[in-house]
């Protein structure tokens, strides 16, 4: 299953550098590319039994938590470019999400019979952060989005960072909410 599945990620890893080289506008194909260029290489190494190690005598799948440490922020990035969310708002969801997996892959390492207070003590921290990214998700990135979709603001205001204009804020919303 995982060579099966590497497979797969290789593909579309291939499918999307010849997008990206191909297009006269490949700045949708990037982060894409660059997650499935990553799992792609996760599950390589998952596949060759080379993705743990152990820390004492706990298993450690370090090439899951890498996989999620660079994947993760990419596509909440990709999420927040989608709905224009201010810079601000922005580092705030890729901060909370990279505190969320540190602190997660942290507890999940700790040995609970020695440091059970610890372990659980951050990983209490870590579900606080992951309510925190959750919350301005819908807060800062989502309510701005549904709320320029229902007043039907002027175009000029969803100006994306490629400098192309949306010119349909509901089909920006349906992607949106399917993402």
């Amino acid at each position: 299953l995982c060579w099966t599945t590497q497979y797969i990620f290789s593909i579309s890893t291939i499918v999307l550098l010849i997008f990206y080289a191909s297009f006269d506008h490949p700045a949708p194909f990037v982060n894409t590319f660059l997650v499935q260029a990553i799992a792609s290489i996760a599950y390589f190494v998952k596949a060759s039994h080379v993705g743990e190690m152990k820390i004492g005598d706990t298993p450690v799948p370090f090439v899951r938590y890498v996989d999620w440490i660079t994947t993760t922020p990419l596509m909440l990035y990709e999420l927040c470019h989608i709905a224009h969310a201010e810079s601000h708002v922005v580092v705030m969801v890729i901060g909370c999400d990279l505190i969320t997996l540190g602190l997660g892959i942290s507890s999940a390492v700790i040995d609970q019979e020695h440091h059970f207070g610890v372990k659980y003590t951050l990983f209490v921290i870590a579900a606080a952060f992951y309510i925190l990214m959750v919350c301005t998700l819908v807060m800062d990135v989502a309510q701005p989005l549904y709320d320029a979709a229902n007043a039907n603001h002027d175009d000029d205001y969803y100006v994306a960072a490629d400098d192309h204009t949306d010119s349909n804020i509901e089909e920006t919303v349906i992607l949106f909410d399917n993402l």
